[in-house]
């Protein structure tokens, strides 16, 4: 009956460190899946950075265009295509990074 008794006291210590174990490992498990998903965030966040800069680039070329109409407004057929193209340019990379964005937080 000791024997029995001691058995049970052995396998119920086992079951405890083995609990303690799993218990420990998901919590490991669980600091490790949100490092990740703050990894995601702040490079989402870093693409969204990238937007804004396209959009204050945007502003920059409009404010160009609009100070050189104003020196000469006799230019303006010379000046409008290079500035739809600049805008063109600058859009399709905020588009660009905006895509990247939805793909870092969503597909990875």
């Amino acid at each position: 009956m000791n024997s029995n008794n001691a058995t049970r006291k052995l396998f119920f210590n086992v079951t405890k460190d083995c609990i303690s174990f799993v218990t420990k490992l998901v919590h490991i498990l669980m600091y490790i899946i949100m490092a990740v998903v703050a990894a995601k965030l702040i490079r989402a966040s870093l693409c969204t950075i990238r937007v804004l800069r396209a959009s204050i680039s945007i502003s920059s070329v409009f404010t160009g265009y609009m100070i050189a109409h104003a020196k000469n407004p006799r230019a303006k057929s010379e000046n409008f295509p290079i500035l739809i193209l600049g805008f063109a340019l600058v859009e399709a990379t905020a588009l660009f990074c905006l895509l990247m964005t939805f793909l870092i937080l969503f597909a990875f």
